[in-house]
């Protein structure tokens, strides 16, 4: 059994070791989406990227269940976190085309007047402040081009990695787009 592991464990190193280094854009798979996050997800502001980043595989039928992993690691979750009744708006929200400006509405320059353009491979969120002091984690307002003020998510470390604790205010509707 031990010779086994230690094979499984010495191939998986020699694959991350020679596979291609990861591209900027949107993950294709949750495999280069943890070696990504292994890296930018030492920060708060990277953890929230890599987050949006599920966001969006997620809200593509094609790549679903690979988004699905994906925001489980983000959100440090264990399988199955998106069939909580607690999460059911959250995901219905997702898998909806006539709510996909909710989450779009975070990146820099998306907004009503443009229909929340913008590119899910290139994109940035805009971050106005972050509190370290709040009970929940470290709150991070991020500012949507459909609301008023900013919205807050909360993140904690672990391990030396951040990971998003609570996402509740990311999917409050926002202004509809005007195109």
């Amino acid at each position: 059994m031990k010779r086994i592991l230690l094979g499984f464990f010495l191939a998986l190193s020699v694959y991350l070791f020679f596979s291609p280094p990861c591209e900027g854009g949107l993950p294709r798979s949750a495999l280069e989406f943890e070696k990504r996050y292994r890296v930018e997800g030492s920060t708060p502001e990277g953890a929230a990227k890599l987050f949006f980043d599920a966001v969006f595989a997620y809200m593509d039928r094609n790549t679903r269940a690979e988004g699905t992993k994906m925001l489980t690691l983000a959100m440090n979750e264990k399988p199955g976190w998106d069939r909580r009744h607690t999460m059911k708006i959250f995901t219905d929200r997702m898998k909806s085309g006539k709510t996909a400006h909710i989450f779009k509405s975070y990146a820099r320059g998306a907004t009503p007047e443009n229909g929340y353009a913008m590119d899910v491979n290139d994109y940035e969120l805009v971050i106005e402040r972050t509190n370290p002091d709040h009970p929940k984690g470290l709150q991070v307002y991020l500012r949507s081009g459909g609301a008023d003020y900013p919205r807050v998510i909360y993140l904690r470390q672990i391990n030396g990695l951040w990971f998003v604790t609570d996402p509740s205010t990311v999917k409050v509707e926002v202004r509809p787009p005007k195109q």
